[in-house]
């Protein structure tokens, strides 16, 4: 695999979206509704697989962001963070490439595929149409992405609770690096995995807005770059063929911590290894 950077949709193309005008989500909703046809046919030439997903029902129900059973421990921690998690169609599961810098033994148990909800009939078809969106119609999908994220920090507002963001949740496509940098989100953190190792060198070097936060994916592909980026005090996450009771407190000389107490990745020391037990599927057999 390579280290392209921004596999959808480029920073440049993100940036026009800082000040435009994004109308109302109702109004997006039935656009997208009314456009379905055009989108499909759009996201089948650039190379959408054959398999038409299903639009929500109701209009309220076309929604860009979820929730997922880890982000939600977030909530129990002391200084709580609500965090929104989008889960695309991860790889090449919809035919158009959503992670570049994926590895066979990453792609084997990715989350994405084997997660019980993200596996069954309706948790794919939600990728799968969220998905054929950003590819068929990036303009509609980004502006609903921001107008649900509008929603969702003035609802911590109100609640005290601090607002966070995975847009990434199954994917590696670097929305996050662009949209953290808008005056709209400032008091949003945006924190995502990737494998991309360009991206995490600019995260190192200060090259991202201050609510952004990036955490290297280990595979069996990258263990230098991996052991590069702790020892310049990023954090990397390592899925390990261990009980959480049984992680080291070091490894390769440097400080483990359970990734699994929490996904608030943003609040993990720096210069740290984050284990995570095995939850994909496959990936055992690929260790």
């Amino acid at each position: 695999m390579g280290n392209k950077a921004y596999p959808v949709i480029s920073p440049e193309i993100l940036r026009k979206y800082a000040d435009r005008d994004l109308g109302s989500k109702a109004d997006i909703r039935k656009q997208i509704r009314e456009s379905w046809s055009r989108i499909q046919i759009r996201a089948l030439g650039l190379g959408f697989r054959k398999v038409i997903p299903i639009l929500p029902v109701s209009d309220s129900s076309i929604n860009i962001f979820g929730s997922g059973t880890k982000t939600e421990k977030g909530e129990s921690i002391p200084e709580p963070v609500k965090t929104l998690i989008w889960y695309g169609s991860p790889g090449r599961e919809s035919g158009v490439e959503m992670c570049d810098n994926r590895s066979p033994a990453c792609t084997a148990g990715c989350l994405g595929h084997g997660c019980w909800h993200l596996k069954i009939r309706s948790g794919k078809n939600s990728k799968l149409w969220k998905t054929m969106l950003l590819v068929g119609n990036p303009d509609l999908f980004i502006r609903l992405m921001m107008l649900e994220l509008d929603s969702h920090i003035r609802s911590c507002e109100r609640n005290s609770i601090e607002p966070a963001a995975r847009i990434d949740g199954s994917t590696d496509t670097g929305i996050g690096d662009v949209l953290s940098g808008f005056d709209r989100f400032s008091d949003c953190n945006f924190y995502d995995y990737s494998k991309s190792t360009s991206r995490l060198g600019r995260f190192l070097s200060g090259k991202f807005p201050d609510n952004r936060h990036l955490t290297y994916s280990r595979s069996e592909k990258n263990h230098r770059q991996s052991v590069d980026i702790v020892s310049r005090g990023g954090s990397v996450a390592v899925p390990v063929n261990l009980k959480r009771h049984e992680f080291p407190s070091t490894w390769c000389g440097m400080p483990v911590e359970d990734g699994d107490r929490h996904d608030v990745r943003y609040r993990d020391t720096p210069g740290t290894w984050q284990f995570l037990e095995w939850k994909g599927q496959a990936s055992r057999k690929h260790a």
